[in-house]
């Protein structure tokens, strides 16, 4: 999600790993949406960027079962927000790790396939 950066359309955005690319997928400002579905954290209305961790349950399903769902998905992606938290200080910037929103309003929001579970939501801003 970004909004109010230099050189970046605010929008939605989908990472491509392959390609190590960002794709729009909504081209509005959707931060004050966010923030409604985030029981509202200012921190996510003032933001001008945030990640939004989704997991993709049945690629693990299918490989680890219930396990995957209740193991490997929370720690890969704990594990993967932890670069964030360091890659965000190096860069001089802040970012909070908030798993407390609404899933359905936020799914709504983001207009992703069902399967696509929201986990994370992290600002990215400059501290105060």
């Amino acid at each position: 999600m970004a909004g109010d950066i230099i050189d970046i359309p605010s929008g939605f955005y989908h990472f491509i790993p392959d390609e190590h690319a960002l794709k729009l997928v909504h081209d509005k400002d959707l931060r004050e949406d966010l923030y409604k579905t985030a029981y509202p954290r200012e921190m996510i209305r003032v933001a001008p960027a945030s990640l939004i961790y989704i997991a993709i349950e049945s690629r693990v399903l299918e490989r680890y079962g219930e396990r995957g769902r209740q193991r490997y998905i929370p720690m890969d992606i704990g594990h993967s927000a932890q670069n964030d938290y360091l890659q965000a200080e190096a860069l001089g910037l802040g970012t909070c790790a908030i798993g407390a929103f609404d899933d359905e309003g936020l799914k709504q929001l983001l207009d992703r396939p069902a399967e696509e579970v929201p986990m994370y939501i992290m600002p990215v801003d400059y501290p105060l």
